[in-house]
């Protein structure tokens, strides 16, 4: 009789680890589908990362922030054309791009960041650069020596001839030189699918472990009953 209980015991455990297991197995599968279809419904919406480069000696710069280039006044030099450049580059800018550019001081790069679909992002990349040719014209055309050679301390017009030398330089972007253009998927399909599997696993196991719970204190409960 208790062999019999035995082996009707060790099936029934079988059979209940094989149903935990499916369970398990079931719902990472769920998980991962609705990753699956999350990335596929979102698969043309890309992230683009422009990165410029600009030169910080520009006639801007020596009006507004002089010309020494003392030690301890070197960083305060460094914000202060990161600032004029900054500044210059968002008049081209349409007015929703205009808080997605930073400047990485160390490398002394324009970075710019934005998102949308796929076909938005053509605007965007065709957008900025139009952005940095009409900022590259702009030293040119308009001169920065008709803004700020009329004030006191600021260029005089031989030194903004001598640096004139530079337009054709100006005029090919050497200037303002867009170094790199990345676009990637915003969501990348197999991060997302791991993810959504990891979730699963989670999901089932804290799920069996509150079942456990759940039985234990009902058992316990039971046998305080039965003892009272």
């Amino acid at each position: 009789m208790r062999g019999e209980n035995s082996e009707i015991d060790l099936v029934d455990v079988s059979l209940f680890l094989i149903r935990k297991w499916l369970s398990i197995v079931i719902a990472t599968f769920i998980f991962v589908a609705i990753g699956y279809v999350f990335v596929s419904v979102q698969h043309d919406t890309k992230v683009v990362s422009i990165t410029i480069k600009p030169n910080l000696d520009t006639p801007a710069t020596y009006a507004l922030c002089g010309y020494t280039y003392a030690l301890c006044g070197y960083t305060n030099d460094i914000q202060c054309k990161t600032t004029v450049i900054l500044n210059q580059f968002s008049r081209f800018l349409p007015a929703n791009y205009k808080n997605k550019i930073s400047f990485d001081a160390k490398k002394q790069l324009v970075l710019f960041k934005a998102q949308g679909r796929e076909e938005r992002v053509n605007n965007i990349i065709s957008t900025l650069k139009n952005s940095v040719d009409k900022m590259a014209a702009w030293y040119i055309d308009d001169g920065d020596i008709k803004r700020y050679s009329v004030h006191k301390n600021m260029l005089q017009t031989e030194t903004y001839a001598k640096l004139s030398l530079l337009s054709e330089a100006v005029k090919n972007n050497a200037n303002i030189e867009v170094i790199d253009v990345a676009v990637t998927p915003k969501y990348k399909m197999r991060l997302v699918l791991v993810l959504c599997g990891l979730m699963g696993v989670i999901f089932s196991i804290t799920g069996l472990l509150c079942r456990r719970a759940l039985t234990e204190y009902r058992i316990e409960k039971k046998t305080m009953n039965d003892r009272a």
